[in-house]
């Protein structure tokens, strides 16, 4: 779909040896749906531990918010306009039934996907924002709301604009490709 807000380029890595490489750019619409990680992501739900970690780190990444020269913030060449909030488990233990979350997150019309991250132990959501340039205004805004009205705890290191996102697979993920920008 040409106009949804997910179809922007991002950068893609490859990390080995605890750095990363740049592979180029990637459409994040194409990225996000593809099944080409689908076999190694139900391997990596299978596993756990160090091997989970280990099996993870074989997989490729993308920066969510921009292309990058190099996965530095100061290496930022064109912002997205999307924020990448995570939310994993292991935070956000006290809630009774995790799986339905993701139909809560789609309630939500600023949230224009919506998938289980590359473990199965929480959900990755990848929403618009209308002033890029103020990039961790809009994570701090975004994590007092979701602490307050929901009591959901977001991982901090999305206030990162060069965050990498490692590759996963949803059968059915949540998608509005008409989400409306966060102000």
């Amino acid at each position: 779909m040409t106009n949804s807000v997910l179809n922007k380029s991002v950068s893609l890595f490859k990390i080995e040896k605890e750095k990363t490489h740049l592979l180029g750019d990637v459409n994040l619409l194409e990225w996000v749906l593809s099944d080409r990680y689908r076999l190694q992501v139900e391997r990596i739900r299978g596993a756990s531990g160090e091997e989970q970690k280990r099996l993870k780190k074989r997989l490729e990444a993308a920066t969510i918010s921009g292309t990058f020269s190099d996965r530095r913030k100061d290496c930022l060449l064109q912002h997205s306009g999307l924020i990448c909030l995570d939310i994993d488990l292991k935070e956000n233990q006290t809630f009774s039934n995790f799986e339905q979350w993701q139909t809560e997150f789609s309630n939500i019309p600023n949230v224009a996907f919506c998938g289980k991250s590359v473990s199965g132990n929480g959900y990755f959501l990848i929403i618009p924002i209308a002033f890029p340039e103020k990039h961790e205004e809009h994570f701090n805004a975004l994590e007092l709301i979701f602490k307050r009205s929901w009591g959901i705890v977001l991982d901090t290191a999305c206030k990162d604009v060069s965050r990498l996102r490692f590759a996963s697979w949803n059968e059915a993920p949540y998608i509005n490709h008409e989400a409306i920008a966060f102000e």
